[in-house]
């Protein structure tokens, strides 16, 4: 099997699995809704949902993972594109895994004890203030800023290199070729 067919594969595999756990949490934990909910509520169906719950989160987290050899794979597989291009994609690439992995692994590592100590007996007014205060602000930063806008955005930062890898790396009779702003003369 050559390096862009195993590339392929696994970008088949990534696709699914990332959609397959995206989708499964929705049903069962109604994300990314819940997430607009009082922390209460949200450490609530959390606990609920159970290890299976925190296993699906795990392996949700994994799908950022993988999709480091992914990257890797699909650089090597454009071997004679531009070297510069081809690294800077890698880099950005793996950046975008490393970042979206890191907003998502609160969930099974994070999350269960604040969600057992929000439904201690005995915490105090105070300690479930500092609950909410430390699932908003993991929220947030994790979440939010790192997962969210910092990952998406090395994603797609990614696929805007890996592109023009590509079209750069074109036998040339194709070079004249695709959308006139990736067309080279």
């Amino acid at each position: 099997m050559t390096t862009a067919t195993v590339a392929g594969l696994l970008m088949t595999v990534v696709a699914f699995a990332f959609n397959a756990a995206f989708a499964l949490l929705a049903a069962r934990f109604d994300y990314p809704d819940i997430l607009r909910e009082p922390t209460a509520d949200v450490l609530a169906k959390f606990r609920a949902g159970g290890t299976s719950l925190v296993l699906l989160w795990w392996a949700f987290a994994l799908t950022a993972v993988l999709m480091v050899p992914l990257v890797v794979l699909l650089s090597s597989a454009i071997g004679d594109a531009d070297p510069t291009l081809i690294a800077i994609a890698t880099t950005v690439g793996v950046l975008a895994a490393v970042v979206q992995f890191l907003g998502l692994i609160r969930w099974p590592f994070l999350v269960p004890y604040l969600a057992r100590a929000a439904a201690d007996p005995d915490a105090s007014p105070a300690r479930r203030e500092a609950v909410d205060i430390v699932f908003q602000s993991f929220n947030r930063y994790l979440g939010v800023a790192v997962g969210e806008h910092l990952g998406y955005l090395l994603t797609l930062r990614g696929r805007r290199h890996r592109r023009r890898s590509v079209l750069n790396s074109r036998p040339q009779p194709l070079r004249h070729c695709g959308p006139p702003r990736f067309r080279r003369v």
